[in-house]
């Protein structure tokens, strides 16, 4: 299981652009990630009680200012007769309630796909430190092992 957090300021442009990539093996996740080439991302790892989390973030003066933390579960299996839904609800109403935002992730839903991922994503409002920002959450099932790469193109 691959879970992606993002947090980004809200702008979006007219038109989207697919930025130059590059393959950049992760070992310590067992992972490899599509990054994009420009800016140049900050990159670590930090580990959680049954996995590895990496987190990546644009320059300290890039705009906007963009965090992702993607944390795969090689031996986390679903069930077959469990739906992907109710397991996306309950790992986005986990980060939900860290941060503090009110109520349930189901309603603001939406099923997504990208490249061998899919899962469910959601926009959220989130006030820290008493500045507002975006937050983009998605959570994923790989369907082929994230080594051969995971690429997000937004």
């Amino acid at each position: 299981m691959l879970f992606l957090l993002g947090l980004a300021a809200g702008v979006q442009a007219e038109e989207r652009v697919e930025s130059p990539v590059l393959l950049t093996p992760v070992p310590a996740a067992g992972i490899q990630l599509y990054v994009p080439a420009q800016p140049e991302w900050i990159m670590g790892t930090s580990p959680r009680s049954d996995a590895v989390a990496v987190i990546m973030s644009t320059p300290v003066n890039y705009y906007p200012p963009t965090a992702i933390e993607i944390t795969y579960h090689p031996r986390w299996l679903i069930p077959e007769d469990e739906p992907l839904l109710q397991v996306a609800v309950g790992t986005l109403n986990s980060v939900r309630e860290k941060l503090g935002v009110k109520g349930d992730s189901e309603p603001g839903l939406r099923a997504v796909s990208y490249g061998s991922l899919e899962g469910y994503e959601e926009q959220l409002s989130v006030v820290s430190e008493e500045k507002g920002y975006q937050l983009h959450s998605f959570w994923a099932y790989a369907l082929r092992p994230p080594c051969h790469g995971a690429h997000h193109d937004r």
